[in-house]
């Protein structure tokens, strides 16, 4: 079942919202660690990564549960979850029930991880791919932006109400209940029921590997940027938030004009893309101020969107219809694994080559995207290509 009415773009998109999720507690952190100080530091920080890395795990659950469940039955339950885990905290005062509530909120955006980019292809043509993912980067940065700033207007009140964001998961809820249509069962030659499962080509082993190694790249400016500028002697805590910032901010533009670049760019995309992630890298192991490094994130941003969104939209292509959505899921579980132990594999490949700066560091990861870039070049150059759409 194709439609592409605004509602159901809407609904659709809306389920990218609680990706964001997990996130929004960074801001209370100092006030958790105050409300209970008889537990370590690390305990507290685990409040905030702990559902990150049930992500991962719970992604492959999505996965797989995308083949053998109803999507709309599958989205209920993920956002059930993300409700509880996400609002009871707000009703408990023992730490370690907050830790497992954490952890119900975690599963939950991880069977969302598949359903967030799966649906797409389920409900859209080919040709409207890339204005859709391009859209759901638009979403996904403008909301992670909001929902910091939300959930520090919410902590200034006392820091339980910030878990009153996760209230955003009740209009999902209505959202694809209402909207949502349940896709159409496929069908084989003999009139059974086709079964999904994970029916794809080589080619999507590769995007695999891709999204693993950009998620290892994405995330070597968050774990040394900060170090960087005050190794520099540049700026300030303030100062280091808006040049992380600029990499949102990059993201957004990105997927504003996404679909546009696809169409003209063709088979040349990804190569846009690494010469601009592999370039802002450069640009940043080299810069002096804050405004040339918030420059740089900018443009790492939209090249490593470029790259992210490209990923998504091709990947589709490369499995049978009904294995598209746990396709999507075990991407994005691969590109949040890459984020996950990008500090253990960069500071081990870099320490084994005598690195030890911030500085080489981003040299050494935008080295590495320019080399990704001449590759992709010479590769696509001999490569028969299609975008697969139609500029409207």
């Amino acid at each position: 079942m194709k439609k592409t009415k605004l509602p159901l773009k809407i609904a659709v998109l809306s389920i990218s919202l609680l990706m964001l999720a997990p996130s929004a507690l960074s801001v209370a952190l100092p006030d958790i660690a105050a409300a209970y100080p008889a537990v370590s530091q690390s305990l507290i920080d685990l409040t905030l990564t702990l559902p990150f890395a049930l992500e991962i795990p719970f992604s492959f659950v999505g996965s797989y549960l995308s083949n053998v469940m109803k999507k709309k039955h599958l989205i209920a339950l993920a956002v059930v979850l993300v409700l509880v885990g996400g609002i009871a905290p707000y009703f408990v005062s023992s730490f370690t029930l907050l830790l497992v509530l954490r952890g119900v909120l975690g599963a939950g955006v991880g069977i969302i991880l598949p359903l967030a980019s799966g649906l797409i292809p389920v409900y859209f043509e080919p040709d409207e791919f890339p204005k859709m993912f391009g859209a759901q980067a638009v979403v996904l940065n403008i909301g992670g932006m909001a929902f910091t700033q939300v959930a520090g207007w919410l902590a200034m009140s006392g820091w339980k109400n910030v878990f009153w964001i996760y209230s955003i998961g009740f209009i999902v809820l209505v959202l694809t209940a209402l909207i949502l249509p349940e896709p159409t069962i496929a069908h084989n030659g003999d009139g059974s029921e086709k079964k999904g499962g994970m029916k794809f080509d080589k080619g999507f082993v590769l995007y695999l590997v891709l999204a693993f190694l950009l998620g290892i790249g994405i995330y070597c400016a968050f774990t040394n940027t900060a170090a960087y500028i005050v190794a520099k002697g540049i700026g300030d805590s303030a100062s280091i938030g808006t040049v992380l910032t600029m990499l949102s901010v990059g993201g957004l533009v990105l997927g504003f004009i996404f679909n546009k670049l696809f169409l003209k760019a063709g088979k040349y995309t990804a190569v846009i893309g690494a010469l601009l992630f592999g370039g802002s890298y450069i640009l940043l192991g080299f810069a002096n101020s804050i405004a040339v490094c918030a420059i740089a994130t900018f443009i790492m941003g939209v090249g490593g969107n470029v790259l992210s969104v490209l990923l998504s939209t091709l990947t589709p292509t490369k499995c049978e219809p009904e294995s598209v959505t746990a396709a999507m899921g075990i991407l994005m579980a691969c590109m949040f694994l890459g984020e996950f132990i990008s500090p253990i594999v960069i500071n081990g490949i870099t320490g084994l080559l005598g690195i030890y700066s911030a500085q080489g560091k981003f040299l050494f990861t935008g080295s590495l995207a320019l080399v990704f870039m001449v590759i992709s070049a010479v590769v696509q150059s001999k490569a028969k290509y299609s975008t697969g759409s139609k500029e409207s």
